[in-house]
């Protein structure tokens, strides 16, 4: 089985992302400087993940795809060569998994546009700033395939029992299809464990973003995405840039949002959050939108959260 017809498989045999688009626009937290920049540079900062708030999940995430592995790995009604499968991804996990093999960054989104917890966390201090994009460009699965960084828009999922009912039926229907293609190409019995090698990096690529998923059901009511970009943060040609915090220094690489370069963004809606003067904040938001070639009068409106219930 030479490298073109394991590529035909692949594409024939793999399911597509596990999140549909967005029904509506997405919204973006952040503050003043974080409007400016976006607006401005038609960019996105994504943070190692390593230093959010949330970065314990990703490794639950990935426990629970491991877990999920072991699972099926000890189902008796499975064939032979797909059992074999995931007992070499269960064995090859711990190196391979998508955290030991590449660097991971993210950019959250949410489905809700004024919500008080997502002023609390991202905004900082009285007002803040919540950017709704109608349409976030993600490269497709085709293009590029030489690029230094891959990235797709995801949906958290709050519920643990449904991600991991999600990953089953993912991890264990690839291993049944590349299982039962080994078999159809395979000589014989040696030949066929041979093939199914070939197949066991086609399930790291397949399913590793999975762990991705998880969020804690605390925070349901924020309805995330995220903006997840993977990379080699060592690789030179990868722009990797930091800014300061408290805790020292957070990496970050940009990514971008207009699709071609020259197009301005697709902007539905900016919510000014609760401040002491909701209409002086949102003129000048108007001002900035306006002298940036955007809509501003019907696009600028103010959060309907009054500003002390921030405190």
């Amino acid at each position: 089985m030479d490298s073109e017809i394991l590529d035909r498989l692949e594409a024939e045999l793999t399911p597509g992302p596990l999140s549909a688009r967005p029904d509506g626009p997405l919204f973006h937290y952040t503050g003043a400087a974080g409007l400016h920049g976006i607006l401005s540079g038609k960019v996105i900062w994504a943070t190692d993940y390593r230093y959010l708030n949330d970065s314990v999940e990703v490794v639950t995430g990935e426990r629970l795809l491991l877990e999920v592995a072991e699972a099926l790995s000890g189902d008796p009604r499975r064939a032979d060569v797909s059992r074999w499968l995931l007992r070499e991804f269960i064995a090859r996990y711990p190196e391979r998994r998508l955290t030991t093999v590449r660097d991971v960054f993210v950019a959250s989104f949410s489905e809700r546009g004024d919500l008080l917890s997502q002023w609390r966390a991202y905004a900082g201090g009285a007002g803040g700033y919540s950017i709704g994009l109608s349409h976030i460009p993600t490269p497709a699965p085709t293009a590029a395939p030489d690029a230094k960084i891959g990235w797709d828009l995801i949906r958290c999922e709050y519920r643990e029992d449904v991600l991991r009912q999600q990953a089953s039926e993912r991890l264990g229907s690839l291993a049944d299809r590349f299982g039962a293609e080994a078999h159809a190409h395979a000589r014989d019995e040696r030949d066929c464990y041979r093939l199914a090698g070939l197949f066991v990096p086609l399930l790291f690529r397949h399913t590793a973003v999975l762990a991705l998923h998880l969020k804690d059901v605390a925070f349901e009511e924020e309805r995330e995405w995220r903006l997840v970009a993977v990379t080699t943060a060592h690789d030179p040609a990868v722009a990797l840039q930091y800014r300061f915090s408290p805790a020292g220094l957070v990496p970050y690489i940009t990514l971008r949002l207009s699709e071609p370069e020259s197009s301005p963004l697709a902007l539905s809606k900016v919510y000014v959050g609760p401040t002491q003067d909701p209409e002086r904040e949102r003129s000048t938001a108007v001002t900035l939108l306006k002298r940036l070639g955007y809509r501003g009068q019907d696009i600028v409106v103010p959060s309907a959260i009054p500003l002390r219930e921030r405190a």
